[in-house]
């Protein structure tokens, strides 16, 4: 794993151009090249550790086609004891 980011290559394609993106908008708002060599870095182990490229990783709540209120969370009602609830 390297230390630094990767230079711009305008050959990239799909979700390398998006990652290039996101690290290039970071530098931008931080100023800070070490803020994106920290992403970078971040964003490099977390990729190898998974072992699948970032266009192949889903969450683990979260299916094509799938929304939020899908989450079994979303099904709870409100405890008697929560503010606001009927008595």
């Amino acid at each position: 794993m390297q230390g630094t980011i990767t230079p711009f290559d305008n050959s990239a394609e799909g979700w390398e151009r998006s990652l290039y993106a996101f690290l290039a908008e970071k530098e931008r708002r931080s100023g800070s090249r070490r803020t994106v060599e920290g992403y970078s870095r971040m964003l490099q182990h977390f990729f190898a550790t998974v072992g699948k490229p970032p266009d192949r990783v889903i969450s683990r709540r979260s299916s094509p086609g799938g929304t939020a209120s899908d989450s079994p969370a979303s099904s709870r009602r409100p405890s008697p004891s929560a503010p606001g609830s009927p008595a």
